[in-house]
């Protein structure tokens, strides 16, 4: 598989994913681009277009993921961190204390460290390759 094969699956699983299918349909998507890469000869792109493109003639699923809490509650979280971090910033430059509960510096510590948490799983949620 070449190199232009590779980035254009990867981009057409992960749209794929963004549009609520499932690892079974991704992965027989991205099967059926191999193939007809590799007894075509031709790019992916002269066949089925862009990505995104071939990603929107798969119906999206109109019915919430089973987990649609987890999304929820990780927006939630990293609001809270966003917010913990900006106190914590301002605190640190008048009295050094958020609300009087916290420390300045461990408010930023902590609220960035949330913030790594939450940014790498959701790079990783988006980029995982699909399973089956």
């Amino acid at each position: 598989m070449t190199t232009t094969t590779s980035r254009y699956t990867s981009e057409l699983g992960r749209r794929l994913r963004l549009r609520g299918l499932g690892d079974a349909e991704i992965s027989e998507a991205i099967s059926t681009v191999e193939e007809h890469v590799r007894e075509s000869g031709h790019a992916p792109t002269e066949s089925f277009g862009t990505p995104r493109a071939y990603a929107r003639t798969f119906a999206a699923r109109g019915a919430a993921p089973r987990r649609a809490w987890v999304y929820v509650l990780g927006w939630l979280v990293a609001a809270a961190a966003g917010a913990l971090l900006w106190l914590g910033i301002d605190a640190r430059a008048d009295q050094g204390r958020v609300f009087d509960l916290l420390d300045a510096d461990i408010a930023v510590a902590v609220s960035v460290a949330v913030l790594l948490l939450w940014v790498g799983a959701l790079v990783h949620r988006l980029t995982r390759a699909p399973r089956g």
